[in-house]
C-alpha cells in the first residue's frame, strides 16, 4: 500500500453519519497527497423484513434527535424529512437497498475520491428532500444530481455484481469489528490500524490523531 488509508464505516441511513461526511471530506482534501479515503458501507439495518422508523425509535425520540443532528453536526434536516418521510410515511429503515445503490455507484466510478460526495447527494435526498430512500424515484433523483447514467444505475444496482460488493463491504465492516456508526480507522502504509473516531467528531479532531500517530511512526 504505497498511501496510509483512512477507513471510513458509515451507512447512508445514519444521520450522525451525514453530518460526518463533510467532516472526512475535509480530512481528504487536506491529506489527497499522502493519504487515501477508504468509504465502507457498514449495513447498520439489514433485518430480513424491513421496519418503519417509528416501529424503532418513538416519536418523542425523534426530533430531539435529530435537532442534536443539525445543531452539532451543522446539517440541514427539514420539515419534509421529520414531518412527511418520518411522521406521516414512517419510511423503512434498510440499508441493503442503499448499500446496493453505493455498489452500483462504485461499479460505475473508478474515481473513489467521488465516493464522499456521492453518498453525501444520497443523504441530502433524505433529509433535505424528504424523498424515500425505498422508492425508484429516488435513485433516479440521486442519479440525475450526480450526473451518471440512470438506466445503467438503477439496472446494476440490482445486478450480482452490486450484491457480491455490498456484501463484502459488510463483511469488512464486522471484520473491523463495528457495531455503531459512523467508526473511522486509520490504516497505516506498514497494515497497522487504529480506531480514531466512534460516533461523530470534528475534522480538526481527526486531523490531530492522525498527526500524533504519524509523528509516532517518525
Amino acid at each position: 500500500m504505497e498511501k496510509n488509508q483512512l477507513i471510513y464505516v458509515f451507512d447512508v441511513l445514519c444521520s450522525w453519519c451525514y453530518a460526518t461526511d463533510k467532516e472526512i471530506q475535509q480530512i481528504q482534501d487536506t491529506n489527497k497527497e499522502v493519504l487515501e479515503v477508504k468509504v465502507v458501507s457498514g449495513g447498520m439495518f439489514i433485518n430480513d423484513t424491513p421496519r418503519g422508523i417509528l416501529d424503532i425509535f418513538s416519536k418523542d425520540q425523534v426530533k430531539p434527535a435529530y435537532q442534536r443532528v443539525s445543531e452539532l453536526g451543522g446539517v440541514e434536516i427539514s420539515d419534509k424529512y421529520l414531518e412527511d418521510l418520518v411522521m406521516k410515511q414512517n419510511y423503512r429503515l434498510d440499508s441493503k437497498i442503499t448499500s446496493m445503490a453505493f455498489s452500483a455507484y462504485k461499479l460505475l466510478e473508478t474515481d473513489r475520491s467521488k465516493d464522499l460526495n456521492f453518498i453525501f447527494e444520497m443523504q441530502k435526498s433524505i433529509y433535505v428532500d424528504g424523498l424515500d430512500p425505498n422508492s425508484e424515484d429516488f435513485y433516479k433523483a440521486v442519479a440525475e444530481k450526480c450526473n451518471i447514467n440512470t438506466e445503467a444505475f438503477l439496472t446494476l444496482m440490482k445486478s450480482e455484481e452490486a450484491k457480491q460488493l455490498t456484501t463484502s463491504d459488510f463483511n469488512y465492516a464486522r471484520q473491523l469489528g463495528v457495531n455503531s456508526y459512523p467508526q473511522v480507522f486509520f490504516r497505516t502504509k506498514n497494515d497497522e490500524y487504529y480506531l480514531i473516531a466512534k460516533g461523530f467528531r470534528k475534522a480538526v479532531d481527526i486531523q490531530q490523531i492522525i498527526d500524533s500517530i504519524l509523528s509516532e511512526k517518525n
